[in-house]
């Protein structure tokens, strides 16, 4: 697994930078992210991740199955000293072989002011944003124009199926499909990269754009003068 080298370098605005040119390039990849929320459910902890999804057995196999039988898909990873030890274990045990990435490149870049030249890449490419209601009126300036599927909150997980043939009805070759749809993200990435590598990118987004609603769904989003100063840089 990928981990910063040193943590007090900003590592994450020459990391930004490269995602924002595979982004301008239109280099076709597919990323999902395991945090520890989908840890948590893979290795069969009893609870929810941060955004109130609950654990369950169906879910911790399907996404179990993402990384015992890859699509070639990126697996962004930073699981939290709680569950690090056990992570590493699971994976070592199971004989997991994925390209591992670390996972807070554009969390950090966002908080910090530096997610600028991401957000202008992606507004150069014609994009789909698969996430729930509160990011249906996502504003233009953000993403640029974009076409918007729908999924519920909290149990997105239950319709993978359905949002995997929405995805296909409208998408285009060389489309940007943007996932902010919780735990469900690593599913419909999963179910849909056998059928779009080479013609489409996939990228798992998480709460990024959350507080470009006015839903600060994270601890540092929160302080008024993050919303002040960084998050208008963000936006340039």
């Amino acid at each position: 697994m990928i981990l910063p080298s040193d943590p007090d370098r900003k590592w994450y605005t020459e990391a930004v930078h490269l995602y924002a040119l595979i982004i301008a390039e239109r280099m076709h990849f597919a990323q999902a992210n395991y945090g520890d929320g989908e840890w948590g459910c893979l290795l069969g902890h009893e609870g929810e991740n941060s955004q109130g999804e609950v654990y369950n057995p169906v879910l911790r196999d399907a996404l179990r199955e993402t990384l015992l039988q890859p699509v070639g898909q990126w697996c962004g990873v930073n699981p939290g000293e709680k569950l690090r030890a056990e992570v590493q274990a699971w994976v070592r045990d199971n004989g997991v072989r994925v390209k591992w990435l670390f996972k807070e490149i554009l969390s950090a870049a966002n908080v910090h002011g530096h997610l600028a030249p991401f957000l202008q890449a992606v507004r150069t490419r014609s994009v789909i944003l698969v996430a729930p209601a509160h990011l249906a009126d996502l504003p233009e300036h953000v993403i640029g124009r974009h076409r918007y599927v729908g999924v519920p909150d909290h149990t997105a997980w239950q319709v993978v199926d359905e949002t995997f043939h929405a995805v296909l009805e409208v998408i285009q070759p060389d489309d940007l499909v943007l996932f902010a749809s919780g735990m469900a993200t690593n599913l419909s990435i999963y179910r849909l990269w056998p059928e779009l590598q080479h013609t489409a990118t996939l990228l798992d987004i998480g709460a990024i754009l959350d507080p470009y609603v006015g839903v600060f769904s994270r601890k540092n989003y929160r302080p008024p003068e993050w919303q002040r100063d960084k998050m208008p840089l963000n936006l340039t």
